[in-house]
């Protein structure tokens, strides 16, 4: 913290939370769309992500050229969406509530949630960086794709490149 005080509402917070619903669903809709692009079947009623994800990871797997760049980059890919979708269930099925203090009396504002026995606080400034990791993620899953069909190394190697300088933003999520 720089020193001075810079309030948060509940509803700054809430808009947070919306913020990464939506882009929840755009991760999805690319793990969808690479699934098909890699040959994969379109999502069936009733399955859910983490078939979707494990089929996507299957079909990756198959495609490999046996690049290690391409492992490397498909693995911090994967450990993205589920870091991003563990924050996503506390939302929606752990959310206990949203504490801010405009007046700056109590602290900073802070997300609590609670999910399998845990509980975990989310500051804005997590939530701000979690939500900037989302706002790429979507472009990097269709990379991983693209990379894992291409089949000339240095091309691969290039896209792979430029989707790390352009959407994989550093985060300790």
């Amino acid at each position: 913290m720089n020193g001075t005080f810079d309030p948060v509402t509940v509803d700054q917070m809430k808009c947070r939370v919306g913020s990464i619903l939506l882009l929840w669903s755009r991760i999805e809709r690319a793990v969808d769309a690479d699934i098909e692009a890699l040959g994969g079947v379109a999502r069936r009623p009733g399955e859910g992500f983490a078939q979707r994800l494990a089929a996507w990871e299957r079909l990756l797997e198959e495609a490999d050229a046996g690049r290690r760049f391409e492992t490397d980059f498909r693995t911090e890919v994967l450990a993205r969406i589920r870091a991003v979708q563990d924050i996503r269930n506390r939302l929606c099925h752990g959310l206990l509530g949203v504490t801010a203090d405009p007046s700056g009396h109590y602290g900073d504002a802070e997300l609590r949630t609670e999910l399998n026995g845990e509980v975990r606080a989310y500051g804005r400034d997590a939530l701000d960086r979690c939500i900037t990791v989302m706002a790429h993620l979507d472009r990097a899953i269709g990379a991983v794709g693209r990379v894992a069909r291409e089949p000339d190394d240095a091309r691969a190697s290039a896209l792979v490149a430029a989707t790390r300088g352009n959407h994989m933003p550093e985060w300790d999520g």
